[in-house]
């Protein structure tokens, strides 16, 4: 599992040079996740923590902002990496975006869609 945001984005920018991409990348809160699927359809999570302890976690999970949105919202790695090279604090790049207006939690669980492996 990466450590850090900056392993997870190495991983993106390493499948992706080979054709490989998520079908999904999202803040969820205690994450940010990017999901794949392999050739039989089966899904990987590869994910950061966006908290330094369990208790900061269990935290989010009471929160109003976890009540209102228990998905998370989706994000798009280049923002990410821009963000991370740039030296935005990781206290800035891991607080979860609010949903865009007009969209519901819901509408975070679609999937992009990616070639089909060869």
């Amino acid at each position: 599992m990466p450590t850090n945001l900056g392993d997870l984005l190495g991983n993106y920018y390493r499948l992706k040079s080979k054709g490989i991409e998520p079908v999904r990348t999202i803040n969820h809160g205690p994450t940010i996740s990017f999901y794949y699927r392999d050739p039989e359809n089966v899904m990987l999570e590869l994910q950061v923590d966006n908290f330094a302890t369990h208790e900061e976690s269990n935290a989010f999970f009471h929160s109003q902002g976890f009540a209102e949105n228990p998905i998370g919202v989706l994000v798009e790695p280049d923002d990410l990496r821009t963000a991370w090279e740039s030296g935005v604090p990781w206290e800035d790049i891991r607080r979860r975006p609010p949903l865009p207006a007009g969209v519901m939690p819901v509408d975070m669980q679609k999937e992009r869609k990616i070639p089909k492996f060869a």
